[in-house]
């Protein structure tokens, strides 16, 4: 009988399932690398076959996770959900996806609260408010499961106890744009940041560091709240250009934000205007409208990560007991402008969320310095 009352994944059965997941998912070959790097292979390439797997693991349960998120339905976390699934398939395990579709954070504390009832091997949360999450981390915690923040965290002194975060350093990314952004603006002039739910942990810090350098460099800098579906960010923007003309940047802190924001500088002829746009994450429309001149530039967040190292930092807490502990990642920042864009518009992967097949690309052949 195992324990917990899980079925066990001997090495042997959980190499042909491994086998069988990446096979069915169309992965094998993009995972290879992966593989061999988690399973310490230390055969060449002369002496094993191209896809050959050793599996490091010895038998243990088949580990269930939860994913807890605020807007499950966003295009974002199409790579998150991604980087999770080839995880699982990686290492024997499964998660559900679960939360909210439109950022309603009792609703998020419900499917929190369900998974620590269904007993599961670890959760992954968005932490998207600074403390209705306290209470359902500390009793999951209390139970023996363990609790990390992917996407957004809560601010350190509001007494939440998850045990790592996993995602962007957001309030350096803010900080990171509005510098940029002070290329395209002087002393003065008004920069629109629209933001979907203000105050909500995953938008606002970024918004925070950007009010500190335009603060610091004289810069007029308004925050707007525009909601966090397209359509009504669309039209929220809009109506703000209406009384702002004298705008000379927008930018976004979010993914559906952003794409309203390109949307309403081509709309609105904007960019002809010369007023510049800027963006978060790497949705198709915003990074077409790159490409077109609409927006001067996007970041990602290489989203993928934020749902592979969730699973993988549960997963080794579990198989270890609790011998290693979660630590915090940071999923890094890198900018998509004009001399770039083209390497994603031309991809259609996983990897990034514009589809859902893995492809195998070949690696830049020289690393440029600072590109990030």
């Amino acid at each position: 009988m195992a324990e917990y009352g899980r079925s066990e994944i001997s090495s042997k059965i959980h190499g042909l399932s491994r086998r069988r997941l990446l096979r069915n998912a169309g992965t094998a070959a993009a995972a290879v690398s992966l593989i061999e790097a988690i399973a310490g292979c230390a055969s060449t390439a002369t002496t094993t076959p191209q896809n050959a797997i050793h599996d490091p693991w010895p038998k243990h349960p088949a580990y269930r996770f939860a994913l807890v998120c605020h807007v499950t339905a966003d295009p974002f976390f199409v790579p998150v959900r991604a980087g999770a699934d080839d995880m699982c398939a990686l290492l024997g395990s499964s998660y559900t996806w679960t939360g909210s579709e439109n950022d309603i954070v009792p609703e998020m504390v419900n499917a929190f609260s369900v998974a620590v009832n269904n007993k599961v091997d670890g959760i992954g949360c968005a932490i998207v408010d600074p403390t209705a999450f306290n209470d359902v981390t500390n009793r999951a915690l209390s139970r023996g499961i363990p609790v990390v923040a992917f996407n957004a965290e809560a601010p350190v002194g509001k007494g939440n106890n998850a045990m790592s975060y996993i995602g962007q350093d957001l309030y350096q990314a803010g900080v990171a744009v509005a510098t940029r952004i002070l290329s395209y603006v002087k002393k003065g002039d008004l920069v629109g940041g629209m933001i979907s739910v203000p105050g909500s942990l995953n938008e606002q810090p970024r918004m925070d560091g950007a009010a500190s350098v335009f603060n610091q460099a004289g810069i007029d800098f308004i925050q707007v709240g525009v909601g966090a579906t397209e359509g009504p960010a669309l039209a929220s923007i809009q109506a703000w250009y209406q009384g702002h003309q004298n705008v000379k940047f927008m930018f976004s802190s979010g993914g559906s934000n952003g794409v309203a924001v390109a949307t309403a500088i081509q709309k609105l002829g904007l960019a002809a205007k010369g007023i510049g746009g800027a963006a978060f994450d790497v949705g198709v429309p915003v990074l077409e409208l790159i490409a077109q001149g609409q927006l001067a530039f996007t970041v990602d967040q290489q989203a993928y990560l934020q749902g592979a190292m969730t699973i993988y930092q549960l997963f080794l807490y579990n198989i270890t007991g609790g011998l290693i502990t979660p630590v915090n990642v940071n999923t890094g920042f890198k900018y998509v402008d004009n001399k770039n864009v083209g390497d994603y518009v031309s991809r259609k992967d996983s990897w990034e969320g514009s589809s859902t097949t893995p492809v195998v690309f070949t690696p830049p052949k020289s690393i440029q310095v600072g590109t990030n």
